[in-house]
């Protein structure tokens, strides 16, 4: 049994995302004036939690599944680096799901970092990180909350990329993730998610390529 095992929260999505039926909408962006913030790019994987003693997707009932293999032996290889309050979160990149990778820095790419209910802030995140010799989701942004920058910034990966998430370079309570966390989604990519036929969990399981 996973010790303090937590599910990974929902993320909503910033006022200009639009989601599916099943995901919600921030109605405005006013918890985000004036924080400084970083913008990562989203990356098309499976949430991914680590503990000291095992591993869960965000859905902690979801059932085993071979792309999580790679994920399984990481989470055994830096595990015993936790203590039984910390757990790293990410995402697990090994499978094809809709984006194909073909340059990963790593199969897992490390997003936050919790003790029990209070997330990491940034500087520290990325410092455990490297400790853990972790590699964390691609910087696009950081700085003060300016939804033009934020954008703009977003520009040269809109054709290639998922969409992006947004966190306070703070650090903040489990509660309170929805006013510290938001994403963005790309329309494009929802619109070939919606030509899929095959959900990816369901497909063979074709790995995506690392850099070489």
């Amino acid at each position: 049994m996973i010790l303090n095992s937590k599910k990974y929260p929902k993320t909503w999505h910033v006022p200009w995302s639009t989601g599916t039926s099943d995901d919600k909408t921030l109605d405005d962006d006013n918890d985000f004036k004036g924080l400084q913030i970083v913008q990562t790019l989203k990356m098309d994987g499976e949430n991914t939690s680590i503990y000291r003693n095992g591993m869960h997707a965000r859905s902690m009932e979801s059932a085993n599944h071979p792309s999580q293999s790679w994920v399984k032996q990481l989470a055994g290889q830096i595990g015993w680096q936790l203590d039984d309050e910390t757990r790293i979160c990410g995402e697990n990149l090994y499978a094809l799901h809709t984006v194909p990778y073909t340059d990963l820095e790593s199969y897992f790419m490390l997003f936050s970092v919790w003790t029990l209910d209070e997330c990491w802030n940034w500087q520290d995140t990325k410092k455990f990180a490297d400790y853990l010799r972790l590699i964390t989701v691609p910087v696009i942004y950081e700085g003060v909350y300016d939804p033009m920058k934020i954008i703009e910034a977003f520009q040269p990966y809109k054709e290639s990329h998922e969409g992006y998430v947004i966190r306070n370079q703070e650090s903040f309570q489990y509660k309170d993730f929805k006013h510290n966390v938001a994403k963005f989604v790309n329309p494009g990519f929802r619109q070939t998610l919606k030509q899929s036929t095959v959900h990816w969990a369901s497909a063979p399981v074709v790995p995506n390529k690392l850099k070489k």
